[in-house]
């Protein structure tokens, strides 16, 4: 049993709701793990919730309550809270369902940037072919409780297995969408969290200096 608590200690599961506790503030949800498995004091608790949220691009939100986030906000408050015991390796499921096409691309580069900045391991369960593409080194395409193909990213997308092809097939990827039009429902600060992990740096910038 001692065993079995400290794997799931060590690993950290990040499901499609968030699953944010809405009774608790950002810092509550965020430091209630915390609580229960490091051994903290308040202001070394206070200090990494300010880190955590720096590096989510949520600074100051560490008092409000999740009803008044937005959607894509609620999904960087629950990476937070998932990161805050700095786990090994993390489990995602489903990380960009209900999102727009620049949250989920926000979403999908800071699982990259964790993976890459962070040495953290990534399992990502996923229908969305963008965060596949952003994400994935080794793909892994589940039918019918099988795997019907296992390999690299570059040979998911060169493969001629039937049930890849088919998958494709039926899957719409915005690879070029709008990075402007989204500054109609989106913020500045969305986009400079986006700036923060794309190779689309020029273009997200030219946009932020004309607005």
């Amino acid at each position: 049993r001692g065993g079995l608590v400290c794997r799931q200690i060590k690993n950290r599961l990040f499901i499609q709701t968030g699953a944010l506790y809405d009774s608790m503030t950002i810092y509550e949800n965020i430091t209630f793990a915390m609580r229960h498995h490091l051994r903290l004091s308040e202001k070394e608790m206070q200090r990494r919730v300010k880190e955590i949220l720096k590096a989510v691009h949520l600074e100051g939100v560490e008092d409000k309550y999740p009803a008044e986030l937005s959607g894509g906000m609620q999904k960087r408050a629950a990476l937070a809270r998932t990161i805050a015991l700095n786990p090994p390796l993390i489990l995602y499921d489903e990380p960009t369902t209900g999102l727009d096409p620049i949250h989920s691309t926000m979403i999908s580069h800071f699982i990259r940037h964790l993976q890459k900045k962070h040495n953290i391991a990534s399992i990502v369960v996923t229908h969305d072919l963008g965060c596949v593409y952003k994400v994935a080194d080794r793909v892994m395409l589940l039918y019918k409780s099988n795997f019907a193909f296992k390999g690299t990213l570059q040979e998911f997308k060169e493969t001629d297995n039937p049930y890849v092809k088919q998958f494709l097939k039926n899957v719409t990827y915005p690879s070029n969408f709008d990075l402007s039009a989204y500054l109609k429902v989106g913020t500045k600060d969305e986009l400079n969290c986006l700036l923060s992990y794309t190779w689309e740096k020029e273009k997200i910038q030219s946009i932020l200096e004309r607005g």
